[in-house]
């Protein structure tokens, strides 16, 4: 069901017998108490949607953000979110963890807040996937959420949920507009990629934000999904926006690099070891196929959990120390003799900067590279949720 628009009929003058208001240069006026809001973060990883929903009030004066409830079955996510939200005394926090296919009413009682990013996997379409949807096992936890919201009474005001962009050709999303409409919610989707926020990343997501204004059965979705943000970037040529491509990202790579100095200081002797990528998988037939980029490019593949263990441009780009440019890596058949030494991962580092976790969030110390990677690469980008969340938190209240 679509949303239509009103418009309401506003009187072309004032009927006589109504008496003017009398005015006062003394009237004081009402300042609403800003709402708490209780959040159900689902799914948590490792704070994204927080980091995200934090940003997006900051400067809110009709939201206080009252508590977190995170939601995690994986213990490696909760140590990385208690490392780095576990004191902020400005709220109150806790992490569940919790398998959430059995998630109860009273879990979830109280909470007017909804964020969540279930399991890409089901609808996925990178090479091997299986497609399965709503027969993925991995859909069951979302499925519990669904039956959830069917049925508790007194249902969230707000629902934000990221996923990968064929969630939205899926049936998953069929069943999950149902239960929308069923509930009264007014609900808006995006499919929104980091490069159109200057983000050298290209990662398009489905978003939906969705909020309970109607009764229930009453619910409706905006008509268009937006696929750009409501202001194109100032930076970009006039013309290029309407028509969107890659290319069109204005921050280069080098933005969000970290020099070698910074990087020994980080990893020390495992620096070469842990980012340099090796002679042998240079000197694999597929090396020349890899995506490599330098410090002048301004796009790179998506990063994916299996970074740094997966060599696939599917999986995310490799640095050139050397080039600034990836279309100038030469593609020789002998990749190993030409680039050895001189080609390297994103830093675990560096992609919590490109995801917009910002310089202050840390991994907890000693936690494996391999860990580091697979955690980010499940994450949202901070900064496009950021900008999503604004347009629902910043609707008339």
């Amino acid at each position: 069901m679509d949303c239509k628009s009103v418009r309401l009929s506003v009187p072309s003058s004032v009927p006589s017998s109504v008496p003017p208001v009398p005015s006062s240069t003394n009237s004081i006026p009402i300042v609403e108490p800003p709402r708490d809001l209780h959040v159900l973060e689902l799914f948590s990883g490792i704070g994204g949607m927080r980091k995200a929903l934090q940003q997006s009030l900051a400067n809110n004066p009709s939201y206080n953000l009252s508590s977190f409830t995170a939601v995690e079955s994986n213990d490696i996510c909760n140590q990385c979110y208690e490392h780095n939200f576990a004191l902020d005394a400005s709220v109150t926090s806790k992490v569940l963890r919790r398998n959430i296919e059995q998630l109860k009413a009273s879990d979830v009682a109280g909470k007017n807040v909804w964020t969540m990013s279930p399991p890409c996997q089901p609808f996925t379409k990178t090479k091997g996937s299986k497609e399965l949807g709503s027969l993925d096992a991995r859909s069951r936890a979302f499925a519990n959420l669904m039956m959830l919201l069917e049925t508790v009474p007194s249902p969230p005001e707000f629902i934000f949920l990221e996923n990968v962009r064929p969630f939205n050709s899926s049936s998953v999303h069929v069943a999950f507009s149902d239960v929308l409409i069923s509930r009264g919610y007014v609900w808006t989707e995006y499919l929104l990629s980091p490069l159109q926020f200057w983000i050298p990343n290209n990662r398009t997501r489905f978003y939906i934000s969705a909020r309970r204004t109607r009764k229930d059965g009453e619910g409706c979705r905006n008509e268009e999904i937006v696929n750009e943000p409501r202001d194109p970037p100032p930076k970009v040529e006039e013309g290029v926006y309407e028509n969107f491509v890659p290319m069109c990202c204005a921050c280069p790579i080098s933005d969000f690099m970290l020099s070698d100095e910074v990087l020994l200081e980080l990893y020390g002797d495992m620096f070469e070891s842990s980012l340099v990528v090796s002679k042998e998988t240079l000197s694999k037939d597929w090396a020349r196929g890899l995506s490599i980029v330098g410090l002048d490019d301004c796009v790179t593949f998506c990063f994916t959990s299996s970074y740094g263990k997966t060599y696939h441009k599917s999986s995310g780009s490799l640095f050139s120390r050397v080039t600034r440019r990836g279309k100038d890596v030469k593609r020789v058949s002998d990749m190993a003799a030409e680039h050895e030494g001189n080609i390297r991962l994103f830093a675990p580092e560096e992609l919590l900067r490109i995801f917009g976790f910002g310089e202050e969030y840390k991994y907890p110390e000693g936690m494996r590279l391999k860990s580091r990677y697979k955690l980010i690469g499940q994450s949202v980008n901070v900064k496009v949720v950021d900008y999503v969340m604004r347009g629902l938190f910043e609707q008339i209240t």
